[in-house]
């Protein structure tokens, strides 16, 4: 897990550029595997933004800032309605899929920001674990 950590940040930047490089090239390109590759590597980062997250938040070593609070509480209300919103579709819950399809509006919004918030968490814990090396 320590290795991960340390590498997190350049982990996030490729999936980042491996993002953009398929959205455009779907932009571009006729070919629908693009958007495939662009929705499996979105769900990927957001797996991995979300999971390095949760994990730094219950870990006294890393600082509880705003950001991070943020973050997590943001990115929490996006997967759990997300959860909620597939389970409704999967039981046909007409009434909830409307309620949580304008809920996905916030999805769209949310997610970009969410995105750049992990990478400042992942260069503030770096540049904080740096400081803490150099001082320890």
């Amino acid at each position: 897990m320590k290795t991960l950590f340390k590498y997190e940040f350049t982990i996030q930047i490729i999936l980042i550029i491996i993002l953009l490089l398929s959205f455009a090239t779907y932009i571009y390109s006729e070919d629908r595997l693009f958007s495939k590759i662009f929705i499996v590597d979105f769900f990927i980062l957001a797996f991995i933004q979300y999971g390095l997250n949760i994990t730094k938040f219950f870990n006294k070593k890393y600082l509880q800032t705003d950001f991070r609070n943020f973050y997590i509480y943001a990115a929490t209300f996006v997967v759990i309605t997300y959860v909620i919103y597939l389970l409704a579709e999967e039981f046909n819950a007409e009434t909830l899929m409307d309620i949580l399809g304008a809920i996905g509006i916030t999805w769209i919004i949310l997610s970009p920001i969410l995105i750049f918030i992990s990478l400042y968490i992942s260069w503030f814990d770096a540049k904080n674990i740096e400081k803490q090396n150099l001082i320890d």
